[in-house]
C-alpha cells in the first residue's frame, strides 16, 4: 500500500506546471488522518519538495476558505 501512495505523490507532484487535479490530490493526502504525511513518513521522505507543495497548496485552501467565510460573514472578525 505505501508503495502505491509513494507512486501517487510522485506522479501528483512531478511537474511544477501542473493541474488543478495533482494538487487536489495533494490536498486530499494531507487531509486524511490514516495517511502519515509527515516528514519523516514513507511516502514524503526524500521528497521535500512535494511535501512543501502539498503543505502550501493546503494552506492557500485554509486561507482562501477562512476568507469565504469572512465575506459571507459566517465568522467574526
Amino acid at each position: 500500500a505505501n508503495s502505491k501512495l509513494t507512486d501517487l505523490v510522485q506522479n501528483s507532484a512531478g511537474e511544477a506546471n501542473t493541474g488543478s487535479e495533482r494538487h487536489e490530490t495533494l490536498i486530499a493526502l494531507k487531509m486524511n488522518p490514516s495517511i502519515d504525511t509527515s516528514a519523516e513518513g514513507v511516502i514524503f521522505k526524500d521528497k521535500q519538495g512535494s511535501l512543501e507543495l502539498m503543505n502550501g497548496e493546503y494552506n492557500r485552501q485554509l486561507r482562501h476558505r477562512g476568507n469565504v467565510l469572512l465575506r459571507q460573514g459566517d465568522i467574526g472578525t
